[in-house]
């Protein structure tokens, strides 16, 4: 049985899709943009942008009760 994870520490779905989803063994996150869940902004370089992403996947792993040391595989592009 899965289980949908949601947080405010990270920008809301803005499709039909969700954050995340607990499988029971592994959970998935969906595709995180840069958005700054506190402000609704895009920084302005690259650099903060990837940073933003990835503070927002873990975000995500943590509200599954997991650490960023648990991930064990990421897709970038």
């Amino acid at each position: 049985m899965s289980k949908t994870i949601a947080t405010e520490n990270a920008p809301a779905a803005i499709g039909p899709y969700v954050q995340g989803v607990d499988l029971g063994n592994m959970i998935i996150t969906s595709g995180q943009i840069p958005v700054n869940p506190k402000t609704g902004e895009v920084p302005a370089d690259v650099a903060a942008q990837a940073r933003q992403s990835l503070d927002n996947v873990k975000a995500i792993v943590e509200a599954a009760g997991l650490k960023v040391g648990d991930i064990i595989k990421t897709t970038v592009f």
